[in-house]
């Protein structure tokens, strides 16, 4: 889709200032702490902030986003203890869409009733549809393969 002009790649916490790789982050309460203790919580903020001004230049309305992430989770996210346990809840910058009526959908449901075919790994946590071809400019700017 991408490559067709039809949406564009994003990840919200590399614009929030996060490395690829990074230490794995999971929301505790109203934080979101990583394996080491560090509190990124503003870094995902931020990131979500950012994707949303990315979101309201392109007039995006449906964004497709990596289930269990602190960021993306649609319809859940790891519990905080690092044990690989998965509770009902959303990302910051999932619910930050659904909160400017973006309609979140997560990779999960998005394979579950896609047609049969080989999938190939998702490579992405956020991938905006846009209604029309962006600017050349800003796909390049805003691919990012993890």
């Amino acid at each position: 889709m991408a490559k067709e002009g039809k949406a564009i790649l994003i990840c919200p916490e590399q614009l929030g200032g996060l490395t690829t790789p990074r230490k794995p982050s999971e929301i505790n309460k109203d934080k979101v702490i990583n394996e080491i203790g560090e509190d990124v919580t503003l870094n995902f903020e931020k990131g979500a902030k950012e994707v949303l001004k990315i979101a309201k230049i392109y007039n995006v309305n449906k964004a497709i986003l990596k289930e269990g992430s602190p960021s993306c989770g649609v319809n859940k996210i790891y519990d905080g203890t690092f044990s690989g346990n998965k509770i009902n809840g959303m990302g910051i910058c999932a619910s930050l869409l659904k909160e400017n009526n973006i309609k979140v959908i997560s990779s999960e449901d998005l394979i579950l009733f896609s047609k049969p075919r080989r999938v190939e790994p998702m490579r992405f946590f956020t991938m905006f549809s846009i209604p029309s071809k962006a600017p050349p400019q800003i796909n390049k700017m805003l691919e990012v393969s993890i």
